[in-house]
């Protein structure tokens, strides 16, 4: 049996309270979600690309009338399990 990865146990100094996840709580709001996995054909430039993309998008809906929030992921290693 292979087993996960050890995540670190949530602490309350880690994500604390900001203004994003206020406005992300709040009913009606939506998400912005992109994200990246490290490669060797998208680099550092594509990355931050990627995320400031999905803050403009969220800004603008939100400007329109959709309160949204941008959500960027950063995936940094592949983990293949067997079947």
């Amino acid at each position: 049996m292979i087993a996960g990865p050890r995540w670190p146990a949530p602490s309350s100094r880690q994500n604390g309270p900001t203004e994003v996840l206020r406005r992300f709580a709040k009913p009606g709001t939506v998400a912005v979600v992109t994200g990246q996995q490290v490669g060797l054909f998208s680099g550092p430039a594509y990355t931050i690309y990627k995320a400031l993309t999905a803050a403009k998008l969220a800004a603008k809906l939100t400007e329109q009338g959709t309160p949204a929030v941008p959500v960027f992921w950063l995936a940094t290693r592949i983990t293949i399990s067997p079947k």
